[in-house]
């Protein structure tokens, strides 16, 4: 990758992520992070890395690897969790992760990756 247009997806391995990447790919370069399950591509557009969204270091390191290299950024959060159960039985550990991926980890990344696009006049994030 160089200096080029390009879309950072949040949750590029699994549900909507996964099926948005089929149509982003079409529309410019597309750098997708997933957690667990390394995705499999052909793509030349697309590029996959790992990144643990509960861990603030890493959504940092990441952005200052790649928050320089596009001339244009936009942000798409697509990571989730859940757990499959009902509020009723989630425990606060449960509560607490799917707020850490599915709220902070939004703020978190869009926070760090937001600088790199007010210096370059341009930028999109969409949660």
């Amino acid at each position: 990758m160089g200096k080029i247009h390009m879309i950072i997806l949040t949750g590029a391995s699994g549900g909507i992520g996964k099926e948005l990447v089929k149509h982003l790919v079409a529309i410019d370069e597309v750098l997708g992070i997933y957690n667990s399950s390394p995705p499999e591509s052909t793509d030349k557009r697309l590029y996959y890395e790992k990144l643990n969204l509960e861990k603030a270091e890493e959504i940092l390191s990441f952005s200052k690897k790649w928050g320089p290299t596009a001339s244009q950024l936009t942000l798409i959060h697509a990571a989730a969790s859940k757990k499959d159960a009902l509020v009723v039985n989630y425990q606060k550990a449960d509560w607490e992760r799917a707020m850490s991926i599915n709220l902070t980890a939004n703020f978190l990344l869009s926070q760090a990756i937001l600088p790199f696009m007010i210096q370059k006049r341009w930028g999109r994030i969409i949660h």
